[in-house]
């Protein structure tokens, strides 16, 4: 993404301003426009499927399974959440890496694929 940043006007209601300004607060976001950067990317992620060059990003497979499976992921890891059972997490680059990784799980009902963006 480029670092040019361009200024524009929204006409918002007063109190769901202050509502947004009390969240931002709460969440950390120094100004505004850091939290409204932080939407947009959000908005763009889950709107726009394939193209992995619109900002950084992760992909982590969840799954609830007897063993986590090894995977060539950049990071693993998992949770003991009741006798014999685990919430794993394994992290990948890219979604293609992700989906293979799903399909090679034996034994496990669900597993989710959730994109995780990178921002400022």
């Amino acid at each position: 993404m480029s670092d040019d940043k361009v200024r524009f006007s929204i006409s918002i209601e007063w109190d769901l301003l202050k509502e947004f300004d009390a969240i931002i607060a709460k969440k950390g976001f120094v100004n505004r426009s850091q939290a409204i950067r932080e939407l947009f990317r959000r908005f763009i992620v889950d709107n726009i499927e394939g193209d992995e060059s619109l900002c950084d990003s992760q992909y982590v497979v969840i799954y609830v399974s007897s063993i986590c499976a090894q995977s060539e992921s950049e990071a693993s890891f998992s949770f003991k959440i009741d006798k014999g059972k685990f919430l794993c997490f394994s992290i990948f680059g890219n979604k293609k890496d992700a989906e293979s990784f799903v399909s090679s799980l034996k034994d496990v009902k669900i597993a989710k694929i959730v994109r995780v963006v990178v921002g400022d």
